[in-house]
């Protein structure tokens, strides 16, 4: 497990230390790991960023990110 910790810190790293914006939209379980996608946008894409993982999200019908009726 220490392994794939370090793994996903490299990989999920580069956005903070650069200052881009990122999220990550979880997918799934295998086992008691969890997977998912993490999207990294552009220096003030905040905004585009959220709106992508949203219709991302919604169009794989993830949970966290369902629009609330």
């Amino acid at each position: 497990m220490r392994t794939a910790v370090h793994r996903i810190v490299d990989l999920t790293a580069i956005a903070g230390l650069t200052g881009l914006p990122q999220v990550n939209l979880p997918m799934a379980a295998i086992g008691s790991i969890p997977v998912g996608l993490s999207l990294v946008g552009w220096r003030g894409g905040d905004a585009a960023l959220v709106g992508a993982a949203c219709a991302l999200a919604g169009n794989l019908s993830i949970g966290l990110f369902k629009e609330r009726r």
